[in-house]
């Protein structure tokens, strides 16, 4: 029954055995050695290993999670081990969007997997805003579609789709234990599932303009062409958080600086553009230029504080 949560003790028995080894490694994720985080480097090759070989339920589960909402995950995905053994995933990230919804009221996750930071924003925004979800994956969309309905938040702004830079149609190709590696192609593939692409600025463009957006976009290195289809949502002002990958950082670093954007790290501070470039993928904050002092100032105080000229430096961006 989807209302039986899963705990330690109600895992399978290789599970239960399992846990204490993924937490392990995961509490030693914060040592560094050479700028790298060996723990969680062996934490994902054994878990790769453990999904292929050993934990390879062909069931589904609800996890009530430590920030109070239920999600479902299919227990032979890796993508969900730390939701399954943790409660909890990407804890930093999740802290990032915590604090970043605190001066937002509209959330869009592109490329979101199992739907988990699509929960957090509901279950932070508490209604008072909107959070559209688009997942490729039909299995862990109707996953994305359960987990709204198990919480009470509407399954109406899930979208089983890619995103891209025009509208058009693509083929998802997924390796089924490791849904996080999904990739979209353009080109008609057996393995694959067509899929429609939908440009984000068309997804908002349905939603009032005075809305402030936080969208995160993760797509497995087609990030360019996604924001290649944002273009009305740089209007609009939005704060962006992607995963950039180098093999396209110099397109999308073209795109967003014609758009009066500049790029920070996760603390706020400015990103060098040879460190996208650098290294082969990196996670940003993509910001417009004349908000990124404010931005560095909001979360390096811990998102305690707002912006109270949004509304008009938005005004004044999409008039430019």
């Amino acid at each position: 029954m989807h209302s039986n949560h899963l705990s330690e003790m109600s895992l399978p028995l290789r599970y239960r055995l399992y846990a204490p080894i993924h937490r392990g490694f995961t509490a030693l994720g914060h040592v560094t050695v050479a700028g790298k985080h060996p723990f969680i480097v062996l934490r994902n090759h054994l878990n790769r290993v453990m999904y292929r070989c050993v934990l390879t339920e062909q069931t589904h589960g609800t996890v009530l999670t430590r920030s109070g909402f239920r999600i479902r995950v299919p227990l032979g995905d890796q993508a969900a081990a730390s939701i399954v053994f943790e409660r909890q995933y990407a804890p930093e990230e999740s802290g990032l969007i915590r604090r970043l919804l605190s001066a937002c009221d509209a959330f869009l996750d592109a490329g979101a997997n199992l739907g988990y930071f699509s929960l957090l924003a509901h279950s932070v925004l508490e209604g008072r805003g909107v959070v559209i979800t688009v997942e490729p994956n039909p299995c862990l969309c109707a996953l994305i579609r359960e987990s709204m309905a198990l919480n009470g938040y509407p399954s109406n702004t899930v979208w089983q789709a890619g995103v891209g830079a025009a509208p058009g149609q693509a083929w998802f190709v997924v390796d089924p234990r490791r849904s996080s590696c999904g990739r979209i192609i353009l080109e008609p593939d057996p393995a694959g599932t067509p899929v429609p692409v939908v440009r984000i600025d068309d997804l908002i463009a349905p939603q009032r303009l005075d809305l402030r957006w936080l969208i995160k976009i993760d797509v497995e290195g087609l990030e360019a062409q996604v924001i290649a289809g944002c273009t009305d949502a740089m209007a609009r002002g939005a704060i962006f958080l992607c995963e950039v990958f180098a093999t396209s950082a110099e397109q999308v670093q073209n795109t967003i600086r014609s758009q009066g954007y500049t790029l920070l790290d996760h603390r706020g501070m400015p990103l060098p553009a040879e460190v996208l470039r650098r290294k082969r993928r990196q996670d940003v904050i993509m910001v417009p230029a004349a908000r990124a002092e404010w931005l560095q100032h909001f979360l390096q105080s811990r998102g305690k504080e707002t912006e109270p000229s949004w509304s008009r430096r938005v005004t004044h961006h999409a008039n430019q």
